[in-house]
């Protein structure tokens, strides 16, 4: 087996993702913290964020993002090229070394559609990825290496915001279908188990005061294939987060939120009925704090911290037979800035870049480091 370990990521470090990515950024992805971004965890909030456009302006040319949603009661929104997410259902890799290679699943399209009445909202969202990779070399007259991926994701969310609580609910089933081929010969294809993602995350208390806030994850990675000579390949990664602490509102327009987690997370399984390598994990403890300040009503600051201590535990196996476990205790911090301005109904994120207090900007020229790492906007109508 192949492996790749994530626990470095497992909470507090995610990917970016989406929507208004760089205030999510700057607040260090504190869950606890309500944005656009939820309409995919949690698509019960749909009309919360309805009568939007978004728009992502990333470092990269090809990590550029869009959507908007539209309506109530009844809302309905669309995106394209949605970045995967840290603990996205239709994440594909290659974790048991396939012939050829497994090719990043990128998504193309989100549909979605929500109702909501009075304090509860109802939502289902449909997604869609793909990815391909593929060579021939005519020259020699041999058939096509390369893979295919194609992944479908279907959630559905419920939320209520009612005095004295909220809630927001989220089951995620993700169904994959990859194939690799050498020489033109299917060498391997995955098989039809679907992965899923359940989430919720609650704060208790009044909205405009201190709140009690905590969000809990369960996830299972379905990584299955079966080969030419028909060996099963049944590999998976399981994981469970739970994160805590206050949510509070300390009057003129500034919120402090913060948050301790822990989680565990395990990979493995076996290969034509022997078992492979394992791979477990345990977050002890990870923290979180985020701060959103207005200082004007067009200028937002925000601030975040994470660190995580994380305990990994391998179990290495020769022919089935544990041969060597060995343990390793890891250290993760990582800090943010961010601005936000608002004009009427536009509103524009900035995280600064990190690089920029340590390096410093090119004053002529435009080198590297740049102001911002991730820039993203929002148009209410």
């Amino acid at each position: 087996m192949r492996a790749r370990w994530f626990l470095m990521v497992l909470l507090l470090v995610p990917a970016a993702a989406s929507a208004t990515v760089a205030r999510v950024e700057s607040l260090q992805h504190d869950p606890l913290q309500a944005d656009e971004t939820d309409i995919f965890r949690f698509p019960g909030v749909l009309r919360v964020y309805s009568d939007s456009l978004w728009f992502e302006f990333s470092p990269s040319p090809l990590d550029g993002w869009a959507g908007g949603a539209f309506g109530r009661p009844w809302s309905f929104g669309v995106t394209g090229h949605r970045p995967i997410e840290w603990n996205d259902v239709m994440e594909m890799i290659d974790l048991y070394g396939w012939g050829g290679n497994v090719p990043e699943a990128e998504p193309i399209l989100d549909l979605m559609v929500g109702y909501g009445s009075g304090g509860h909202g109802f939502g289902l969202r449909f997604g869609m990825a793909a990815g391909l990779t593929s060579t021939e070399d005519t020259a020699a007259g041999t058939g096509k290496d390369g893979s295919t991926a194609l992944s479908f994701d279907l959630t559905l969310g419920y939320s209520t915001d009612i005095p004295g609580y909220r809630g927001d609910s989220g089951l995620s089933l993700a169904f994959k279908r990859v194939e690799s081929q050498v020489d033109g010969s299917t060498v391997a294809e995955s098989i039809p188990v679907p992965s899923f993602l359940l989430e919720h995350r609650s704060l208790i208390g009044p909205e405009s005061g201190l709140r009690f806030g905590f969000d809990v994850l369960f996830t299972r990675r379905e990584y299955g294939a079966t080969d030419a000579s028909g060996t099963d390949t049944n590999m998976a990664r399981w994981l469970v987060r739970v994160t805590a602490g206050p949510h509070a509102d300390l009057g003129a327009n500034v919120v402090l939120s913060g948050g301790i987690a822990f989680g565990y997370e395990w990979e493995g399984g076996d290969v034509g009925g022997v078992d492979q390598d394992t791979l477990t994990g345990a977050m002890l403890p990870g923290l979180v704090l985020s701060l959103e300040a207005e200082v004007v009503s067009w200028l937002v600051v925000r601030a975040g911290a994470a660190y995580d201590l994380v305990l990994e535990h391998r179990t290495t196996r020769t022919g089935g037979t544990i041969s060597r476990e060995s343990q390793q205790l890891r250290h993760g911090f990582s800090w943010s800035v961010g601005v936000g301005l608002r004009w009427d109904r536009v509103r524009l994120d900035a995280m600064v870049a990190p690089d920029l207090f340590f390096q410093g900007p090119a004053l002529v020229g435009g080198g590297t480091p740049g102001l911002f790492a991730q820039v993203s906007a929002a148009v209410e109508f």
